[in-house]
């Protein structure tokens, strides 16, 4: 089964940018001006589109994006250098959960591999 988040975003350059350089730290499977596609494992896409042109109601408000990753340390210095530090909301199953926001507004929460 593929599972795939899809975001809309407003600034689609300033997503790219904050999921390349501070959330994957990966270049996107696909990149145009109006999609952005990025592989986070085998079964699992994230895309950004851009949200440009559609009518205010059409646009949803911002969302909340669950991942667990491999090395959250290392996810935690990418935020922070970025701009964008993320602060631990409790203890998951013996793993830190983290919070912080995306350009957008959007709800990032990230927890370690256990």
């Amino acid at each position: 089964m593929h599972c795939n988040i899809t975001v809309l975003a407003e600034n689609i350059d300033i997503c790219r940018y904050f999921y390349r350089e501070a959330v994957f730290a990966s270049e996107p499977v696909l990149d145009s001006n109006f999609q952005v596609i990025f592989q986070i494992n085998d079964d699992t896409t994230l895309t950004l589109e851009s949200a440009r042109g559609l009518k205010f109601e059409q646009v949803p408000t911002a969302c909340r994006i669950e991942l667990e990753v491999d090395d959250i340390e290392s996810l935690k210095a990418r935020m922070s250098k970025n701009g964008t530090p993320l602060t631990e909301a409790f203890s998951r199953s013996h793993s830190p959960f983290y919070h912080g926001y995306d350009p957008e507004g959007n709800l990032l929460c990230f927890y370690g591999r256990h």
